[in-house]
């Protein structure tokens, strides 16, 4: 890639675009200085798109504090999507049938390929009265737990050592990943199988099993996990929820246009 290239690719559209990003999943107004760290970005810079993004509605300004937060035609966008048919109401059908089977939580997984990150787009929770709240639209690493490693799996080598080296730590126990050799080995045994069984990377005493879910040019866009509490999990289960994630993933896929070979 050249150098004009690359200035391209991180011109002003891409930074607007990270920015709105930043104001969508931040839970509090933001300053400038603190805007321009996360998007490494110079404060003029960030200060610049602020205003742009404010003459369209989609950035606020509280003029108290000089933060800003998301615009209210941001959120008014916001709420349109939410009110159209998307992946989340495609996949819930699914995730119940799957939920109906084994009794146990199951989630629609969306891999973010821009930020090598995953996060939860829909999900039918347990009736167990011990269960795990799952947190919808919140950014997660890819490297661990099932409804990371159930996509990392599936993408291509030079993406899966791009994620490996920028080397996110186990969210639940601060454990470095493995050595490239090593994660390589795993990833390969994941996808031969066709599904994979974590415990305890990214939540302390979670069971996850997750099987990849195909769009129509074959890419991986995302999975469906089943997760569970270790203490009730039944080893002699893992093939028949595996097999239910499996089955219903790839009955998902061929709805939006993947044909298997």
């Amino acid at each position: 890639m050249t150098t004009k290239d690359a200035a391209r690719l991180d011109g002003p559209i891409v930074r607007c675009v990270k920015l709105i990003r930043l104001l969508a999943e931040i839970d509090s107004d933001i300053s400038i200085k603190d805007a321009a760290s996360h998007l490494d970005l110079p404060a003029s810079t960030t200060h610049r798109l602020l205003r742009v993004l404010m003459q369209e509605g989609m950035v606020a300004k509280d003029p108290k504090t000089s933060r800003y937060r998301a615009g209210i035609d941001l959120e008014r966008l916001g709420s349109l999507l939410s009110y159209k048919k998307g992946f989340r109401d495609l996949t819930l059908p699914y995730l119940e049938r799957i939920v109906a089977q084994c009794g146990e939580a199951c989630m629609f997984v969306a891999y973010l390929p821009a930020t090598h990150q995953v996060s939860v787009m829909a999900a039918v929770n347990s009736l167990h009265p011990l269960r795990y709240e799952m947190e919808l639209y919140v950014p997660h690493t890819v490297l661990w737990g099932a409804t990371g490693r159930s996509i990392l799996a599936f993408l291509p080598e030079e993406e899966q050592r791009a994620i490996a080296a920028k080397g996110d730590r186990s969210p639940a126990t601060g454990a470095p990943p493995p050595a490239w050799e090593i994660l390589k080995a795993e990833l390969d045994a994941i996808r031969d199988r066709g599904y994979v069984l974590t415990r305890s990377q990214k939540l302390s005493g979670a069971v996850g099993i997750g099987a990849p879910v195909r769009n129509g040019s074959a890419t991986v866009i995302g999975s469906f996990c089943i997760t569970v509490p270790e203490i009730r999990f039944d080893p002699g289960k893992e093939k028949a929820l595996a097999t239910s994630l499996i089955e219903q993933a790839a009955e998902f896929s061929a709805s939006i246009g993947f044909r298997s070979r």
